[in-house]
């Protein structure tokens, strides 16, 4: 997967974190459906539940991940991978679901840094 770096698109700058990937991958495709039928005003608001059951459950399992190995690299290029969906082409509520999910992974990241120490 490319990602949008500052030179243009590129390679994400460190792992991946393929506990998180799954869902990432789910996330992509609500977004990229949400965002079709947004642009034709033929949007019935599915996509948006589906997108916050999605969110929510990897916001729940990041601990998980970080168990399975997923430490502070992995989740950084996480972040960048979640930054680079299209949230902000649908309405507030998707961009602020894009925010917190940017949230909730750099707090995991400070909880990975002291976990993965341990390890």
């Amino acid at each position: 997967m490319y990602i949008r770096t500052r030179e243009g698109l590129g390679e994400p700058s460190g792992p991946s974190c393929n506990a998180a990937q799954k869902r990432l991958d789910q996330m992509r495709l609500l977004l990229d459906i949400g965002n079709r039928e947004w642009a034709k005003k033929n949007f019935k608001g599915a996509p948006i539940q589906n997108l916050i059951r999605e969110v929510d459950g990897m916001i729940q399992e990041l601990d998980d991940y970080i168990k399975s190995g997923c430490c502070e690299p992995h989740l950084r290029t996480l972040e960048q991978e979640v930054r680079n969906l299209q949230w902000r082409l649908m309405n507030d509520q998707v961009v602020l679901l894009g925010m917190k999910l940017r949230k909730e992974i750099k707090s995991a990241q400070e909880r990975a840094r002291k976990i993965c120490a341990k390890i």
